[in-house]
């Protein structure tokens, strides 16, 4: 089952975001959007504060895997990106 805010449109986008839906790449639908949305950053941050984020959140949170109050991507979210061998 698909996330329910990703947005099917070309390219895909996340209606977590606040202003305008944010296009999301492959990477992240493959980790969040498809099947495991329950431990999107972003997901959980709207189903617990019941608001969007801002976009500069969703980026770091979600694409590049920054925890909040965090400099560097956790060892796991490095290990799970297209590089990873």
């Amino acid at each position: 089952m698909s996330c329910p805010l990703l947005r099917r449109a070309h390219p895909p986008r996340c209606r977590a975001v606040a202003g305008e839906p944010a296009p999301v790449g492959p990477e992240v639908i493959a980790s969040y959007c498809r099947g495991q949305y329950g431990e999107c950053p972003g997901y959980r941050y709207v189903r617990a504060a019941g608001r969007l984020l801002n976009p500069a959140d969703f980026r770091a949170w979600v694409v590049e895997g920054i925890a909040p109050g965090r400099a560097e991507p956790s060892p796991e979210h490095r290990s799970q990106g297209p590089d990873a061998a």
